[in-house]
């Protein structure tokens, strides 16, 4: 197939609308930045509370806003769920949404009251109040792997590229300072000005694709012509071990710190708990709008390179100025969980792991924290060679085997394990995964079974203790 020349069908029109999309972000964000100050100047707080209002907007997240930031975050991986979606059809749908949706009904309708009778401000505080000193530490090391966002990195690098050419390196770096700029602007606040923005673009892009697919190439039979049977197949040719790893990947958002500080800045519970459920209807709009573009874009180019096919399919049916919008659309579907997971990530640096509590240092030190993380992001990425399923599986198995199981114990059964007990057996699972992860290339077969021996490490030795608590207190009793 002849090689697609990007700048052939990008207009300039295309260019300026882009450049526009960029920058109505970041002029918001100064905007409200500087109405806020001017509308309340800041006065002298307690420590805890000054931090709660730069962290958590003083806990008074609003439906609507809630909504937007939260639909808007949980979706950066459009690149790497495409690029399954092309090589694999149905199945990312199945692993990369539907998953998904289970873990987020759990966490609205089991765990959104738990966590917020807390009043913790990030999860590493909370896992502390559950067990103590020593897990809260352990949980803030977890949390700051899982926020780091390599992956989102290299996808914004790998768009920039792709429309751009160069090296990718510099298109990474332009990006990431571009995320940063604006997030070192007025706390909480300016993510969740930039998350509004970037939530009605990325919608409205993934539509606009599907809408034009569908008048360019005509309705869904299109796609049962000209697509191999195994892309409507729900394991596709992946088999179930392989399919439902995703599912315990999916379940890591019980434990996830972006969707934890979300329904802690809730200004109250049934505010977390409907806004959770009206996400997931967004997502669910967002991945059958995703899904369907991705099919027609394999259907009508089948050898195009996954990562950037739908960058390169999307660029050839969408109209002359539309083109320079979609393309806004998809990056602020990137930049959206960027700036959350470096703002949230800082805070683990900043609140639980250095712990500085005076409130002069405090957010100082957490704005020069988000250029760090943002740097150290770009490093690693640099590590997976813009294998985004790659980094998703190594980041996704740390915290879902390690941390999943025995945190969901703390809120079944409260008190039941001690501080020690929780780090011994989440290190356990560390030491587990690390071991297979090395032996891999050795052993293929760890590739896909090192997950279920490090989570089932984890559940024995979590049931372990528990039993070992029961036991305790009945020979207790039997001495009274």
């Amino acid at each position: 197939m002849k090689e697609i020349e990007i700048d052939n069908y990008f207009s300039g029109l295309d260019w300026l609308v882009f450049v526009f999309v960029c920058l109505l972000v970041l002029i918001c964000v100064i905007f409200f930045d500087f109405w806020k100050e001017k509308k309340k100047k800041l006065k002298d707080q307690e420590p805890r509370k000054k931090f709660v209002d730069y962290f958590l907007m003083g806990r008074n997240l609003s439906l609507p806003v809630f909504v937007a930031t939260l639909a808007a975050t949980f979706y950066g991986g459009v690149i790497g769920v495409s690029q399954i979606i092309y090589q694999n059809g149905v199945y990312g749908f199945l692993t990369q949404g539907v998953f998904w949706y289970l873990a987020y009904l759990i966490f609205a309708f089991f765990l959104v009251e738990k966590i917020r009778s807390f009043q913790s401000i990030t999860l590493p505080e909370l896992v502390g109040k559950l067990y103590g000193p020593k897990s809260a530490l352990l949980a803030a090391f977890f949390s700051l792997l899982d926020l780091i966002p390599v992956a989102y990195v290299i996808s914004i690098g790998l768009i920039l590229q792709t429309f751009l050419g160069g090296e990718l390196l510099f298109w990474t770096l332009v990006a990431v300072i571009f995320v940063v700029l604006y997030s070192l602007f007025g706390g909480f606040q300016a993510i969740v000005i930039s998350d509004a923005i970037q939530c009605f673009l990325m919608f409205t892009a993934v539509l606009l694709v599907f809408i034009f697919s569908w008048k360019s190439f005509g309705d869904l039979s299109f796609l049962r012509t000209n697509l191999p049977e195994h892309y409507f197949q729900a394991t596709s040719k992946q088999g179930w071990p392989e399919t439902l790893i995703w599912l315990f990947f999916a379940l890591g958002v019980l434990v996830d710190p972006n969707f934890y500080q979300r329904c802690f800045a809730a200004k109250d519970t049934r505010t977390a708990k409907l806004g959770i459920l009206l996400s997931t209807l967004f997502w669910i709009f967002f991945d059958l709008a995703l899904l369907g573009g991705v099919l027609y874009a394999k259907a009508a180019f089948p050898e195009l390179e996954p990562k950037s096919a739908y960058l390169i399919y999307f660029s050839q049916i969408i109209p002359n100025g539309l083109r320079g919008f979609v393309l806004g659309g998809i990056v602020a579907t990137v930049l959206s969980t960027i700036d959350s997971c470096l703002f949230v990530a800082s805070a683990n640096l900043t609140y639980d792991l250095l712990k500085i509590k005076d409130p002069r240092k405090q957010v100082f030190a957490h704005k020069i924290s988000i250029i760090l993380v943002a740097l150290f992001s770009v490093f690693l990425s640099f590590f997976f060679h813009g294998n985004i399923k790659s980094c998703w599986k190594l980041f996704g198995s740390y915290i879902s085997s390690c941390l999943l199981f025995p945190l969901l114990c703390g809120y079944l059964f409260p008190k039941k394990v001690s501080d020690s007990e929780f780090v011994f057996v989440s290190l356990t699972g560390v030491f587990v995964l690390s071991v297979c992860t090395f032996l891999s290339d050795v052993y293929p077969v760890l590739k896909t079974y090192s997950f279920y021996l490090t989570l089932s490490v984890t559940i024995s030795g979590t049931f372990i203790c528990l039993l070992k608590k029961l036991i305790t207190q009945k020979v207790s009793l039997k001495s009274l």
